[in-house]
């Protein structure tokens, strides 16, 4: 009885209330009050919907009305319309706070119109629960939406139109730092790709079960598939993205909240986002350059219908929420470059809180706006817990045209029910003029009647009265799988140019590629359409083929000067062509014009290979002096050629670099610290070229400051200030502000201002934050006014928590005339909302520099280390100048004096100079420091460093009185004066218990060194036993500790690699760690702590005194002709110079610092032991391998073994190709597919096994093809030659992963993987499959699982699935069948019925799955390993005593998180044959491409993992390999191919076809 009165009350209000019509009229329209609109937060009061509703402005003939509005649904932030015509909205009353896990209050409703009438009288809450759902689509039996940290499937599974299932498709995806963008403004495409924003301020990190993934960071655009299975990224840039529109032509525009209002999307294609760089080929051409007066822009609908007047057709509409209006563009075109041409706003409304932050046009023709409606939007402008912000309020508002020229059919506000709709009805709506309507019946037909329409979309696409529906339907069949190279080529040269724009779209996401349609693109390229044009290039830029590069040179000189967009695509296209290196270097063998070698030039920045770098040098060489490269040219060419060049052709980047760019002193200095740096990484001296270079740069740079007219002067240790256009309050745009945004918001600097007058009063703008927006202000960041005589604050100021420049003005005539000073003090150290910037200082007694600090400062530090390290004596005086000057920052100034420290310098001093930039030192003591250099007396300077250290021994940390201490050790005078510091009281002589420091004081001569050492350390408690103490008690708290080796692993790194290396990472100088667990953990803890105690002579620390005195210490690396290597504590080389040397000593002391573990928190330490004590090295193998690659084509991606021709030799089967032993000589099965390189194509044939299926006792072949294809037996011609005759065994394999098995222990094996019915995709149900009494007719499907229901896959049948296995997990002695998410448990007695699943997490997207009891407790444990990442663990089943299937449990371990990763898959035999069962496995080659997946471009090594069992019953896997670069495919074959009675390994993948033969040594 409540219900009905609930439903009956709320009939009442939606009917009554919720659709008032109010006739905009913009000739009467009343004028809004003085600017409403000027502040962030609005001073009016909120109105009813009514009275909201009269202040609305629209054109001639357009009538608005409330769609809903509160309290029926909360604040609407996105829209979207189903097949059924029902808007989808959700609503946030969390925004803009994210809620706790689990404790979000947002919902998505779904409003529908029951009666026909155009009128939405029902509301239904679909979902709840949710945490700031701002982006959604609505899809099958539910919606695709993001709620914080996912993005989800809801579905309703009983129709009562309410979620009842939620299923995570990505994510998590990271929590947020802003709420604004998220992941936002979903958009299913032609292709039938979800499209979404990525919004300002937020990382992300997106994986797709197929193993893409994608990592983000603020403005950029994605797209998924929509059953979870794979990510791409679309665009990189913008800086907010917030909604966004196709177009009929299949261009996506986007409005962006922080830059241009519009953006229109071109693939690959990248765009400004605060400073981040471009691709090398520049940032997309911008489709506007007014700004509709905010930056403020929420949504965008694009108009195609025929209800509105012809004027508004194909227009823009975006909300604008700070001036709360609809701002309207027309698309005007430039060849195929987008123009957004500012039309007159479309809506205005004066009531202020108007918040229009989602567009969208519905299928009826209306244009919706979501209403925020609030008194305040603005995200940075106002805290975000202002008391003003609403919470309660939010309407829908729907725009018609009812003017006298409305059409007849608009009137009538139908909306057909499309979800219901034939395929007939479909494929008719397809010309209709609204393309919301077009896409919603192009996704019914697609995604509800699949693969049933197909033969009335092939009628379709020869359908010459609508172009539209040609279109729609080439598209649903490139979705369905169906699409033929004919109907292609056909929409190629279709008469009408918005199909063949179509078609080369289409094609440029098909997976095939061949000549002839290779040839179709290449005259799409040369269209009269330049949108044809454009989309050709866009599909030459998906495939690669070395025969387009011509035609798109061709195409480049063509291009009229206006149409950036099309230049844009082909300029992508060429860049992608020759990114292969083949391509490239055919190229430059080729007769190029010298604009076609110019075209090349300009592309060649995109390609990061030394191919290109070599094509740029030449370039500059040949065209040196030519007008056309201009200086800016220059230096990305050489900066280019400087990254990627070849060792040996370094010199002439030098010799074209002087003579190019001559007066630019950034790029030259650039351009040798890269070529340094690349020296360097290769292991190469710099030449004497390089040497002179430097020397003439040090001497020009140093030369260039004058440090009494630098105007900032930075006090930190990191410099941060840069120099960035900003906007003013005042509507000034594009000033430069000296701003500490662009050097990282967690990085801190003070600057100081030289001095000046004080005038009358001082006026200047500032802007930026202090902490996020819910936190208190911090007042860590500000500027302030200090007189300079007292250094007193006499005016501060903060940053305003607005990026938009506000106005300061200080009244300071109070101390007018006298001398003073700005600082301006970034100290916050969080990674957002903690920067500030400041500019426009009037009158200008300071102003904004024309270089930034901070590129200043590396100017001079980069000036200095060249004078130190060439020893230019005349520069020597304007490093002494630098030291000395207090207005060119700390990190300078140390810089400075450690290259004047090069020349010579005492002990002291060089000891002194490493405290400069150290913040923790008080100011006035690095001052003193810097003042030794004022003076030229030697002796006095000594003296008064003596004095000075007295005064740093007493008030430093103990980390830097130790760094001061080992320093001076290093020389006889230091030494004394170290000695004298402890003598007086003025150092700690905790010191002195180093021994390594002691024997560096004995090895200088110090005279009675030891005895003065005895004495002051006696009444110390000794050092051993302090450690001993130490380490009883790190043991004994070891085992309550609860180590984390993840974390220990991560401390390692950090702490660690500098020295020492594992699994071949990290440096080695020290020894290396591989197996170090084997030492045991009493013994780890001794040697981290006492690393002196046992440490081995080869590691054992050389002193080393020279001719001056000096001494070093350090491991000796290398000899390199006079020079020797050695290496210091920090892993840092250092090379001496063998006629310097006066004696060299060996000590028994570890190079390792005694206290770098010691002084570790105690988790810390525990955390690292942990991780140390798993790493375990073993014996060597007696098993070896020796690899064949019969093969080096790309064939399949599976293999399998059998005597073909009954010779009693096993061939080798690849799908379409048999390798006959003992030669491998080749004979084909089938036609012989083309399938590229791999590095964008797959093959089709996932899967091969062997098995005489007709019973004829000759092997036939079992072929599995790609995901959601048929699967096929080929028949033994019994030796005659020939193509073998092909069978298909069932319509549909979903998995990647098949099993070919005897799964009920009778000796037959059977095919047990996931299918879909035919045109019905996520609908799979796991089953077996045998042949029947006729084994050419299509074999019995014997259900595993219930039958799949739209949407309601069963667990592990999505194409694509990934995780597949057998084995008898509760221990009934019957095979059950495994998968990711858990496994179906075998009856008794085997009916055509589902057998009971038991839901487990068994991983993600993994390989083959198998069953073994790896911790010895008598349970099946399953061991797996990842398809598309890193990882091979295994699931220990939790042992409970007379449990019952379902209360089965599952603990995952890794075994090797990091070792290897694609390894798509996996056996389980004994290869050595101990009894143990051990892993074979490895990389699969380029499962995505070269760069698709984590580690892809590793080495594709393949693996076997020798089991060895402990007295527990514990089994542990040793890693051996068994080839270093063949790697697996998604299936690979383990047998004995020889007859040698030994395991051996055959695989098939992209590197071509290899075999792995076993042979064993005896075991010693």
């Amino acid at each position: 009885m409540l219900c009905y009165f609930v439903k009956r009350v709320l009939c009442i209000v939606l009917i009554g209330c919720l659709f008032v019509n109010f006739t905009g009229d913009g000739a009467n329209a009343q004028p809004a009050p003085a600017n409403p609109f000027a502040t962030s937060i609005r001073g009016t009061d909120p109105l009813t919907p009514t009275e909201q509703q009269k202040k609305f402005q629209l054109p001639d003939g357009f009538e608005i009305e409330l769609v809903t509005a509160e309290p029926h649904i909360p604040k609407p932030i996105n829209m979207a319309f189903d097949a059924r015509g029902r808007l989808w909205v959700a609503g946030s009353i969390e925004y803009p706070y994210a809620a706790a896990a689990g404790k979000g209050r947002d919902t998505i409703s779904v409003m529908a119109d029951t009666t026909s009438d155009g009128r939405y009288d029902k509301i239904t809450k679909f979902a709840e629960g949710l945490n700031i759902p701002i982006g959604l689509y609505p899809y099958k039996n539910g919606v695709v939406v993001y709620s914080i940290p996912n993005i989800l499937f809801l579905q309703d599974t009983d129709g009562d139109g309410k979620a009842d299932k939620r299923e995570v498709l990505y994510g998590p995806l990271g929590i947020p730092r802003d709420v604004h963008g998220l992941q936002n403004g979903f958009t299913r495409g032609f292709d039938g790709w979800l499209y979404i924003c990525h919004g300002y301020n937020n990382d992300s990190t997106i994986e797709g079960a197929d193993g893409s993934r994608i990592q983000l960071n603020s403005g950029n655009t994605y797209r998924v598939r929509l059953d979870g299975s794979r990510v791409e990224q679309f665009t990189w840039g913008q800086v907010n993205p917030f909604g966004m529109a196709f177009t009929a032509e299949g261009d996506i525009f986007s409005a962006d909240c922080h830059s241009k209002p519009l953006s229109m999307l071109m693939r690959n294609g990248y765009y400004p986002s605060f400073g981040k760089p471009h691709d090398g080929l520049g940032y997309v051409q911008p489709v506007m350059d007014h700004g509709h007066g905010s930056t403020a822009i929420s949504g965008v609908g694009y108009y195609t219908g025929h209800q509105f007047p012809e004027e508004f057709r194909n227009n823009i509409f975006v909300g604008n929420v700070m001036t709360s209006r609809i701002n309207r563009d027309s698309l005007q075109w430039q060849g195929s470059t987008a123009k957004a041409q500012e039309m007159t706003d479309f809506l205005k409304c004066s009531d202020p809180w108007f918040r229009p932050v989602d567009v969208q046009v519905g299928p009826d023709g209306a244009l919706y706006i979501a209403d925020f409606y609030n008194r305040i939007i603005g995200h940075y402008e106002v805290a975000l817990d202002h008391p003003g912000r609403d919470r309660t309020s939010g309407r829908i508002w729907r725009v018609r045209y009812t003017g006298p020229d409305t059409p007849l059919d608009v009137k009538r506000n139908e909306v057909v029910d499309l979800s219901v709709a034939t395929t007939k009805d479909l494929i008719a709506i397809l010309a209709d003029s609204d393309l919301t309507r077009r896409m919603l019946a192009t996704d019914q037909l697609s995604d509800r009647i699949g693969t049933a329409a197909v033969p009335e979309l092939g009628k379709a696409v020869q359908d010459m009265d609508s172009a539209t529906t040609r279109v729609h339907a080439l598209w649903v069949l490139h979705r369905l799988g169906k699409i033929t190279s004919l109907q292609l080529l056909a929409a190629a040269s279709d008469r009408d140019a918005l199909v063949r724009n179509h078609a080369m779209r289409v094609i440029s996401e098909s997976p095939s590629w061949s000549a002839v349609l290779r040839q179709g693109v290449v005259t799409g390229l040369q269209d009269e359409n330049p949108l044809v044009r454009r989309s050709a290039a866009g599909a030459i830029a998906q495939h690669s083929d070395v025969k387009t590069v011509q035609p798109l040179l061709d195409a480049l000189q063509t291009i009229p000067v206006a149409d950036a967009h099309l230049r844009q695509a082909c300029r992508l296209a060429l860049r992608n062509q020759l990114q292969v290196n083949e391509t490239f270097t055919h190229v430059q063998q080729l007769p190029l014009s010298a604009v076609d070698s110019q075209a090349i030039a300009s592309v060649a920045l995109g390609v990061k290979s030394s191919v290109a770098a070599e094509f740029l040098i030449a370039y500059l060489v040949k065209n040196h002096g030519e007008k056309e490269i201009l200086p800016a040219v220059a230096r990305d060419y050489l900066s280019h050629a400087a990254k990627y060049l070849k060792i040996e052709q370094i010199e002439q980047v030098v010799q074209v670099a002087q003579a190019s760019v001559p007066d630019d002193l950034d790029l030259q200095l650039t351009l040798l610290l890269s070529v340094q740096q690349s020296l360097q990484q290769r292991g190469q001296p710099k030449t004497q070229a390089i040497q002179q270079w430097g020397k003439v740069l040090a001497e020009r740079l140093l030369v260039s400051f004058d440090s009494n007219v630098a105007v900032w002067a930075n006090s930190g240790a990191s410099n941060p200030w840069g120099l960035q256009p900003r906007n003013s309050s005042d509507g000034v745009q594009g000033v430069m502000y000296l701003s500490s945004l662009l050097g990282g918001e967690d990085k801190t600097g003070r600057l100081r201002s030289k001095t000046f007058a004080v005038p009358e009063q001082l006026q200047f703008y500032i802007c930026g934050h202090r902490g996020f927006p819910k936190d208190d202000a911090s007042e860590a960041n500000y500027v302030q006014l200090r007189l300079a005589e007292t250094n007193e604050v006499v005016r501060k100021v903060f940053p305003p928590r607005s990026d938009l420049g506000a106005r300061v003005d200080w009244d300071l005539g109070e101390f007018q005339g006298q001398r003073a000073y700005v600082e301006i003090v970034d100290g916050m150290t969080i990674n957002a909302f903690a920067w500030l910037a400041v500019a426009r200082f009037s009158p200008p007694v300071v102003s904004v520099p024309s270089v930034a600090p901070a590129q200043i400062t590396r100017r001079l530090k980069s000036a200095a280390e060249l004078v130190g390290t060439l020893q230019l004596q005349n520069l020597k005086p304007a490093l002494k100048q630098l030291v000395l000057a207090d207005n060119v920052g700390w990190s300078v100034r140390r810089r400075a004096a450690e290259s004047l420290n090069q020349f010579g310098n005492s002990q002291a001093l060089i000891a002194l100079s490493t405290l400069i930039d150290e913040d923790v030192v008080a100011t006035s003591l690095r001052a003193e420091i810097c003042g030794l250099w004022n003076s030229d007396n030697s002796e006095q300077i000594a003296q008064q460093s003596k004095m000075i250290l007295s005064k740093v021994m007493r008030t430093v940390p103990t980390r830097l009185q130790r760094q001061l201490a080992e320093l001076l050790a290093s020389t006889s005078v230091g030494g004394e004066v170290l000695l004298g510091l402890v003598e007086n009281g003025n150092a700690s002589a905790r010191l002195l218990q180093n021994e390594l420091l002691v024997r560096t004081l004995v090895a200088t001569k110090l005279e009675n060194a030891v005895e003065r050492v005895d004495i002051l350390t006696q009444r110390l408690p000794p050092l051993n036993a302090q450690i001993k103490e130490l380490i009883t008690q790190r043991t004994n708290g070891y085992g309550s500790s609860a180590p984390v080796l993840a974390r220990g692993k991560q401390l390692f790194n950090q702490k660690c690699t500098a020295c020492h290396q594992i699994l071949g990472r990290g440096a080695v100088v020290g020894p290396q760690l591989d197996g170090i667990g084997n030492r045991g953990l009493e013994r780890i803890i001794e040697d981290l702590l006492d690393p002196s105690r046992n440490v081995d002579v080869a590691f054992q620390t050389s002193i080393y005194i020279l001719d001056s005195g000096r001494i070093i210490t350090g491991l000796h690396r290398r000899k390199e002709g006079k020079t020797l290597v050695v290496v210091n504590q920090k892993g840092e080389e250092i090379r001496i110079q063998e006629d310097e040397i006066d004696e060299q000593m060996k000590s028994k002391i570890s190079i390792m610092p005694e206290n770098i573990v010691s002084e570790m928190p105690p988790q810390d330490f525990y955390d690292l032991a942990a991780f140390l004590n798993s790493q375990r090295k073993v014996e060597p193998s007696n098993v070896k391998w020796a690899t064949e690659r019969i093969d080096g084509r790309f064939r399949s991606e599976g293999v399998a073994v059998a005597d073909v021709n009954r010779d009693g030799k096993k061939d080798i089967l690849v799908g379409e190709l048999w390798y006959e032993a003992p030669n491998w000589t080749p004979h084909e099965i089938a036609p012989v597919i083309d399938n590229g390189d791999g590095a964008h194509s797959y093959s089709a044939n996932f899967a091969c096994f062997v098995d005489d299926v007709n019973h004829d006792q000759w092997p036939d072949l079992i072929v599995i093809g790609f995901p959601g294809t048929p699967c096929h037996w080929y028949e033994n011609p019994q030796a005659v030659e020939g193509h073998w005759k092909k069978h298909e065994i069932w319509h549909s394999a979903c998995n990647e992963t098949v099993v070919y098995e005897d799964l009920f222990g009778s000796g037959q094996r059977v095919l047990v993987m996931g299918w879909e019915p035919a045109g019905r995709m996520n609908e799979g149900t796991m089953a077996w499959f045998s042949p029947g009494d006729d084994p050419t007719e299509k074999w019995t499907m014997h259900p595993i699982s219930r039958s799949g229901r739209a949407g309601q896959p069963a667990p592990g049948t999505n194409r694509f699935s990934h995780g597949l296995g057998v084995g008898d997990i509760n221990g009934d002695d019957r095979a059950d069948v495994i998968c990711a998410n858990g496994w179906w448990q075998q009856p008794a007695e085997v009916a055509e019925k589902p057998w009971t699943f038991h839901v487990a997490n068994l991983g993600p997207a993994c390989a083959n799955m198998v069953t073994a009891d790896v911790n010895g407790d008598g349970a099946a444990d399953i061991i797996s390993s990842s398809a598309h990442q890193f990882g091979i663990w295994w699931h220990q089943q939790v042992v409970d005593d007379g449990k019952e299937a379902a209360e089965i449990k599952f603990i995952r371990h890794d075994l090797f998180p990091d070792l290897v990763s694609q390894t798509h898959a996996l056996h389980f035999r004994d290869v050595n044959g101990d009894g143990l069962q051990d892993i074979i496995t490895g990389k699969r080659f380029w499962a995505h491409g070269p760069k698709g997946d984590p580690g892809s471009d590793q080495p594709a090594i393949v693996y076997w993992f020798e089991a060895k069992k402990d007295s527990r019953g514990l089994t542990t896997y040793i890693p051996r390999v068994i080839h270093q670069q063949s790697g697996v495919g998604t299936q690979f074959w383990m047998g004995d191919i020889n007859g040698d009675g030994l395991l051996d390994v055959v695989t098939s993948n992209k590197s071509g076809v290899h075999v792995s033969l076993q042979s064993q040594t005896a075991n010693k």
